[in-house]
């Protein structure tokens, strides 16, 4: 829906109430960077950074698409997809791949 100042209010008190749930942090980074607010995308990734290791190789890729690492998110995206970790149809349509989207490795992989 677009509604990025109460997703990112909600997120803020997720964070408030568990502060070391990376995946929180990185859900933040992604709606700062879609608002071109890159001092507070880069806050969160930042605490998101040394936990990500410990996730799917799905949650890293989205990690990574948010960071703009597209070579590192097409990567892991392709390994969770052959290990059955989320379907090509779901992953054309979660937003954390908004910014890899218009790579044309993005398409091959996801078949669009």
């Amino acid at each position: 829906l677009k509604r990025y100042d109460e997703a990112i209010r909600a997120f803020q008190k997720v964070v408030e109430l568990n502060p070391d749930y990376n995946l929180a942090h990185c859900t933040l980074a992604g709606y700062y960077r879609r608002l071109g607010q890159e001092n507070e995308a880069q806050k969160h990734i930042t605490i998101a950074l040394p936990t990500m290791k410990d996730e799917t190789e799905y949650n890293r890729a989205c990690f990574a698409a948010i960071c703009g690492n597209n070579d590192q998110a097409l990567a892991l995206l392709r390994e969770a997809l052959e290990k059955k970790q989320t379907t090509p149809d779901w992953v054309r349509r979660d937003p954390d791949f908004e910014f890899i989207r218009d790579d044309p490795r993005f398409a091959a992989l996801v078949s669009v």
